[in-house]
């Protein structure tokens, strides 16, 4: 994870589940599974919405 001190573009684990059109759940097993990176925002995990984007469009079926 990397230290990031600006939060635009920036989403929470839900809003990046919802963003994605995922639940919770699945959204939380693939960040375990280092499949989705992320990093620190004002001391909070956070998950910038072009990375979700190059994550789905490089899985998709």
């Amino acid at each position: 994870m990397e230290a990031i001190k600006s939060n635009i573009g920036w989403l929470n684990k839900t809003n990046a589940a919802k963003y994605l059109n995922i639940s919770r759940t699945t959204f939380l097993s693939w960040r375990q599974k280092d499949y989705i990176p992320s990093a620190i925002v004002n001391g909070t995990e956070r998950f910038y919405k072009a990375d979700l984007d190059e994550y789905m469009k490089k899985h998709r079926k």
